[in-house]
Formats: structure tokens, C-alpha cells, sequence
């Protein structure tokens, strides 16, 4: 898998859903996968990819993986055509825990992208991280598995 060059680093968020009959389950690891020194960025302040607190997901992880097992829905496509894929998702988290500039990096299959684009865009809002005690926004990268039900 590839993921595009970003400025800063990229921290891979790998999250894997699935059903077990009616029982979700989901497992996540965190991973710092790259380093850039690129510049270009849409803002004029530069989002933080390592501050001395980094932004989560109220509650941590196990709070990040019920989230998305109780909003992540299979496309009808993909369930009609019995597909599993994932999506590479980043976005902005500012400083006051708000998800903005949502958009996928990569995929498996296009028909998952709208889906993981729309389940991170509904989050609430998160922890912001911090740099020396103050608020700071940074970018994060997720990844969405998108399994069938057994």
C-alpha cells in the first residue's frame, strides 16, 4: 500500500472491523510510517504531526473502535458483490478537537471511499493535541477496513 507524501509525519491508524454474527469486534494499531520535510500545506499555520500531546479520540482507542463499529456501514455494492477493502482517510484535527479537511489517500476500491470520507467527517469532536500546554491542530491518518459479515 502507498500513501502520498504529506508535509510532516504520518501516523497510520489501522483500524479492522468485522461481524461475528451479531457481535462487532475491531482491533487498532498505531504506527508513524513516514517523515517529510514538504512544505506545501492549504493553511497558513502549520498543522503539528508530533506535539508533546497528541490528539485522540475521547476515550482512546477502545472508544474510537465502538465508534466506528456502531457507524461504519458496508455499501449495499460492496455487500451485493460480496467485496472487502479499506480506505486511507487524513484529516485535520484543530484546536479545538473539530474534524475538518476530511479526504481518502488511498483505497482498495473506490465504492468504500464515500462511506469512511462521511464516518470520519460525523465524529465528535476530539481531544486537541498540545505543544508546550497550548492547543495546536495536527493532521491524523486512519485506516478503514471494510470486512463482511461472516
Amino acid at each position: 500500500m502507498s500513501i502520498s507524501k504529506l508535509s510532516g509525519v504520518v501516523f497510520l491508524i489501522s483500524i479492522t472491523n468485522g461481524l461475528i454474527g451479531q457481535m462487532n469486534y475491531g482491533t487498532i494499531q498505531v504506527k508513524k510510517i513516514e517523515e517529510s520535510t514538504d512544505t506545501t500545506s492549504v493553511q497558513t499555520e502549520k498543522p503539528k504531526l508530533i506535539a508533546d500531546k497528541q490528539a485522540s479520540f475521547p476515550g482512546g482507542a477502545d472508544s474510537l473502535k465502538w465508534y466506528l463499529n456502531k457507524h461504519q456501514r458496508m455499501p449495499q455494492e460492496a455487500l451485493n458483490d460480496k467485496l472487502e477493502g479499506w480506505v486511507i482517510v487524513r484529516f485535520l484535527i484543530d484546536e479545538r478537537g473539530e474534524v475538518q479537511m476530511v479526504h481518502a489517500l488511498d483505497f482498495s476500491n473506490r465504492i468504500f471511499v464515500y462511506d469512511a470520507e462521511q464516518l470520519i467527517k460525523k465524529m465528535p469532536l476530539w481531544e486537541a493535541a498540545y505543544e508546550k500546554g497550548i492547543p495546536v491542530k495536527q493532521m491524523v491518518t486512519l485506516k478503514v477496513d471494510y470486512l463482511l459479515p461472516y
